[in-house]
């Protein structure tokens, strides 16, 4: 008998037998190296995020109040708690509702929350000459955007990443 591990009697190696624990070694390698970036790997449901852009409108407070919530998007606006409530792009400057909650909330001394999706950013600027016209002084911004998830920016300094603290 040898001492070699993988040697038949006559001191030759077992090919099949090396062979099966180099493919054994390899697979531990990539099995350590798996679970060292599992944190890292973004599945489909970890994109999914936990929350609908809805759902975080809702559970937001600004300064311990209840924003008044908008979200625009590529056809508009939508006033939470108003689902059924769109506001057409091209409707906005002349939407008598939207005029209405804007300054009610100025009046409340309620904070105005516009979050802003990837293809929102036509709506964005017609809310911004809106708002200046109807009074609403500083207002805060939700940048939602698939790179960041969702990420508050009250300086409207850009997506920093970051959840949204419920």
């Amino acid at each position: 008998m040898t001492d070699e591990i993988g040697a038949d009697e006559s001191g030759v190696p077992d090919l099949p037998a090396t062979i099966a624990d180099v493919f054994l070694a390899l697979v531990g390698v990539v099995v350590i190296m798996l679970l060292a970036l599992a944190p890292l790997i973004r599945t489909p449901a970890a994109l999914a995020g936990g929350r609908s852009i809805d759902e975080t409108l809702a559970a937001i407070t600004i300064d311990g109040a209840r924003p008044l919530s908008l979200l625009a998007d590529a056809s508009g606006l939508g006033i939470e708690g108003q689902a059924a409530r769109r506001v057409p792009l091209d409707r906005m400057r002349d939407d008598a509702g939207l005029a209405a909650a804007l300054r009610e909330a100025v009046a409340k001394g309620q904070p105005v929350l516009l979050a802003i999706a990837p293809d929102g950013q036509e709506a964005a600027f017609v809310f911004e000459s809106l708002a200046s016209g109807l009074g609403v002084g500083d207002y805060y911004q939700l940048r939602v955007d698939a790179a960041c998830d969702y990420a508050i920016d009250a300086g409207r300094a850009g997506c920093r990443p970051g959840r949204v603290p419920a």
